[in-house]
């Protein structure tokens, strides 16, 4: 697949029916990103003013109508009571950046709906926004069909811990994260445990005071990289693989991005190409397009692995379908090196949807 001839066709669908499109932005924004453990700041990694204002930039760049939500309850009862449909455009489009709540299933919400009132959206679909939030259930699938994923178990406030006593890999150096969340929601440098004991003492914390269920998985040394794919009907579009860099250290060892790095946007980036073996980018791009096949998505998401210090094996530890698409973001920085500007990376990804929604190839749009 040629990725700028992809995503060129992406962008010339915006262009064409700009004049025919009204993206609606969902906006989750925060002034001071803290990570607070209650129910209630587990939803996102927050946008700042500044970034959301680099989304309305964007779509108005390409002259195309659009409207903000501050409050998905206020978008819910507009378009129940169909003051939405006023404005009569041939495609309404969804950018959801909220996910509410802590429980199962809650980033299924805002897809579910608009699929109800047969409202695009840019994300994935209700099953895989439910799928991708239950952290313990994908990493079991991956590890089904042979995609390497970190040992992990899973604790509950019901776990009898004696069925854990073979798993030897809870004596070395694990990380304990809440299950419902995606990315560095809930991880602080406190979930990292050299100890058995500590790590379950961590866990269950998690329960307690988060009221779900938390996995303890095998902390994998070494480096850290992203991937940003876009579901397209005509296959997954892999953006170049991106590295972490912590303290401008690109090998971080034990290092990891937790959320109070993320918040305030405490590292950098590198094309892994840059450093990495061809063969290892290669077998991870393989693995992408396994995993894309599997659970069968479109919109876009973003992959995050872990590769062992010797370039010899690397693990998928996380599968975020609300990635930043912002100028500081992983997924942006891969789009610019293939030559695009920032400004057109949610235009592109309105095109895909739009694309995905006529389930035609972009030029018979």
């Amino acid at each position: 697949m040629n990725i700028k001839l992809e995503i060129k066709k992406l962008l010339d669908i915006t262009h064409d029916n700009r004049k025919k499109i009204r993206v609606t932005l969902l906006a989750h924004i925060h002034n001071d990103c803290k990570n607070k453990l209650d129910n209630n700041s587990l939803e996102t990694e927050y946008f700042s003013p500044e970034e959301f204002e680099e989304l309305i930039d964007s779509v108005n760049s390409y002259g195309i109508y659009v409207d903000t939500y501050y409050d998905q309850n206020n978008f819910f009862l507009e378009v129940i009571h169909k003051q939405y449909f006023n404005l009569e455009k041939e495609f309404n489009i969804v950018y959801d950046t909220t996910q509410k709540g802590s429980g199962r299933g809650k980033d299924s919400l805002i897809p579910a709906f608009c699929d109800l009132f047969n409202i695009i959206y840019t994300g994935t679909n209700p099953y895989v926004n439910s799928l991708t939030s239950n952290k313990y259930d994908w990493t079991k699938l991956l590890d089904y069909s042979n995609i390497q994923v970190p040992k992990t178990i899973k604790i509950t406030q019901n776990s009898n811990f004696l069925d854990f006593s073979k798993e030897l890999f809870l004596d070395k150096l694990t990380i304990t994260k809440p299950n419902f969340t995606y990315a560095s929601i809930g991880i602080s440098k406190s979930s990292l445990n050299s100890s058995r004991d500590k790590a379950i003492e961590q866990a269950m914390k998690i329960n307690n005071t988060l009221h779900q269920p938390a996995i303890i998985q095998e902390f994998i040394a070494g480096y850290e990289i992203e991937i940003g794919i876009i579901g397209s009907i005509n296959g997954p579009i892999i953006l170049p693989i991106v590295g972490i860099s912590i303290e401008e250290k690109k090998l971080l060892k034990n290092s990891f991005l937790d959320f109070e790095k993320v918040s305030i946007d405490d590292y950098t980036f590198y094309l892994f190409e840059e450093i990495a073996p061809k063969k290892i980018i290669s077998q991870i791009i393989k693995a992408c397009n396994k995993l894309s096949s599997i659970i069968d998505f479109e919109g876009h998401l973003r992959i995050d692995m872990r590769v062992d210090t010797k370039f010899d094996k690397f693990y998928i530890f996380d599968i975020n379908v609300y990635p930043h698409i912002v100028e500081h973001s992983s997924f942006n920085f891969a789009f610019k090196s293939l030559g695009f500007e920032t400004t057109e990376l949610l235009p592109a990804l309105i095109g895909n949807a739009i694309q995905n929604y006529h389930q035609y190839t972009s030029d018979q749009i």
